[in-house]
């Protein structure tokens, strides 16, 4: 019996010894597993005392087995997490339910980590005997989604204060995004508009105006359009930007939208346009070229008035250079004023322009047009044409130097013309004389044949006067019938008596006015001048007395003034 029992004994070790070998090595594989597994494992009795970690937790924590099994699990976390920690073991424990926390946790020697422990409970027999979980590095991640959401604020706070409607737009046309402005201006929920449809968003006219937009921002095609709505019972502009996003595919994901409140904008532009309207009507029914010269010297700005004068219309001056416009002469002659106007002078200047059988007279103004700078960036030039006003002037330059009746000099003409005719008589060193004649009569003339007559009669006396006389010489009418006959250049001092005598003979003939004729007849009174005189009145006095002795002597008659 006792044989029996021994040989039976015997024979069951080898047995066992397999099954021990199998086991050791199917710990052995396990472990071996278990280590080399990214996730960090590890297991606890209902105490949390760690009976067992892999590598991977050895590496994480930065601690041996041997320093960790036996310990709690959470004696590894910081300081401020172990609490916390504690009290949710021990609430699962009670509750037989999984424990799941996100801790951070100290590495000696190196910067602290955040991990994800999750463990579940072992059961035997429906009770707890410990529990096995896992840990995960979520530091990355955790920092990722900071940076997100740090990125997000930003994006937001940015978004939130741009003076623009800002939203992001689904390839299924869903908000993905809206900032602030763009939320009151639709009147959106304070939870935000993500996953509404543009479509209810917009509403349906202000969908209809932007849907070919839309459309081809999903197929990556950007756009920029204007687009009239009603938002909150106001009516208002906006230009809406649409700019599509790819992925790394090149896909569409979906695209931005900008949109900008321009009503104020095409309120000014409509203001301008009326503005200039009337500037343009203004401008163009003055008698007046007006014109902007911008830096580059284009123009910027004409009236109508340059199809008047020049014949070109404004749509083919605008743009066109100051040089092609007047041509190069005018503008070389124009240059040194274009110079001054371009150093922040205003300049006006009179050039004057000669056309076959006319005079052209302009007036240019050139005003400085300066920037924020103070520098000129441009100037305004307003060209007057006063050929009109310079032949009034001509004609009142005239009638202040000649006689309106006969066309002679007057007498400021005649005293201009005797002081010149003095100092060349001095210079050449010949003589010269000065005649004083009057009308023999002439209040019986006037009585006679009327007023109109007697303007009659002293235009062809003038007439009669000029024909007897040299070219050189000046023959005047100071008032009334008086005239003066300047002689130059004589010889001796008998050529001025021929003259006279030339005079006398003249008026022999009788002068007619209409059905009416009579005799007319000159008294003359004659004056040398003398080496030494200077003196024009002087000289004019004594001819003046020289013609009362002729008239004294019975008229019709000369008479050379006492030397």
């Amino acid at each position: 019996m006792a044989a029996s029992l021994a040989w039976r004994y015997f024979s069951k070790r080898p047995k066992r010894r397999q099954q021990d070998h199998l086991l050791k090595t199917g710990q052995a594989q396990l472990q071996a597993f278990n280590d080399s597994l990214p996730v960090a494992l590890f297991m606890t009795d209902l105490l949390g005392n760690a009976t067992y970690v892999n590598k991977t937790y050895e590496a994480l924590s930065g601690a041996t087995a041997q320093q960790l099994v036996g310990n709690k699990w959470f004696r590894c976390l910081h300081g401020t997490e172990q609490e916390a920690a504690a009290g949710g073991w021990v609430a699962a424990i009670a509750q037989q339910v999984p424990y799941h926390g996100v801790h951070r946790v100290l590495r000696p020697g190196c910067k602290p980590w955040w991990g994800s422990f999750k463990a579940v409970p072992m059961l035997i027999d429906q009770q707890g005997s410990g529990y096995v979980g896992s840990v995960e590095d979520i530091t990355g991640r955790l920092e990722a989604e900071k940076a997100l959401r740090t990125s997000e604020q930003r994006l937001r706070l940015i978004t939130d204060n741009i003076p623009a409607l800002i939203a992001y737009v689904t390839p299924d046309q869903r908000l993905a995004f809206a900032n602030s402005r763009y939320q009151a201006a639709f009147n959106l929920p304070a939870t935000g508009p993500t996953g509404m449809l543009a479509q209810d968003v917009l509403g349906a006219d202000v969908y209809a105006q932007s849907l070919p937009y839309v459309e081809a921002a999903l197929h990556g095609t950007p756009g920029t359009f204007e687009r009239l709505v009603t938002h909150v019972g106001q009516l208002r502009w906006e230009r809406v930007s649409y700019m599509p996003e790819a992925d790394e595919q090149q896909r569409i994901a979906g695209f931005f939208s900008l949109v900008e409140d321009i009503t104020e904008l095409k309120q000014a532009q409509h203001t301008f346009a009326k503005s200039e309207m009337r500037l343009r009507m203004i401008t163009d029914n003055l008698p007046a070229l007006i014109a902007y010269i911008d830096r580059d010297e284009r123009y910027r700005f004409c009236n109508g008035y340059y199809e008047t004068v020049l014949g070109l219309k404004p749509e083919k001056i605008l743009g066109a250079k100051l040089e092609e416009v007047i041509g190069l002469k005018s503008y070389k002659e124009m240059s040194p004023h274009i110079e001054r106007v371009w150093a922040g002078e205003r300049v006006s200047f009179e050039p004057t322009k000669l056309e076959p059988g006319k005079d052209r007279h302009f007036m240019y103004d050139f005003i400085p047009d300066f920037g924020i700078d103070k520098s000129v960036v441009g100037f305004y030039s307003m060209v007057m044409d006063i050929s009109a006003l310079k032949k009034v002037e001509n004609q009142l330059r005239i009638l202040a130097r000649f006689d309106s009746l006969t066309g002679l000099p007057n007498r400021n003409h005649f005293e201009e013309k005797l002081d010149e005719a003095i100092a060349r008589s001095r210079r050449s060193q010949r003589m010269m004389a000065v005649m004083f004649l009057d009308i023999d009569h002439f209040k019986d003339i006037n009585d006679t044949m009327g007023h109109h007559g007697g303007d009659s009669v002293l235009r062809e006396v003038a007439c009669r006067l000029q024909r007897c006389v040299r070219k050189t010489d000046t023959v005047s009418r100071l008032a009334g019938d008086e005239f003066t006959i300047i002689l130059e250049g004589l010889q001796a001092e008998e050529e001025s008596a021929m003259v006279a005598n030339k005079i006398i003979h003249a008026m022999q003939e009788n002068f007619v006015a209409g059905d009416v004729a009579c005799a007319v007849t000159l008294s003359i009174g004659i004056a040398i001048r003398r080496a030494d005189e200077i003196d024009a009145e002087l000289l004019l006095q004594r001819a003046d007395k020289a013609l009362y002795a002729a008239k004294s002597a019975g008229r019709n008659q000369f008479q050379n003034s006492a030397n």
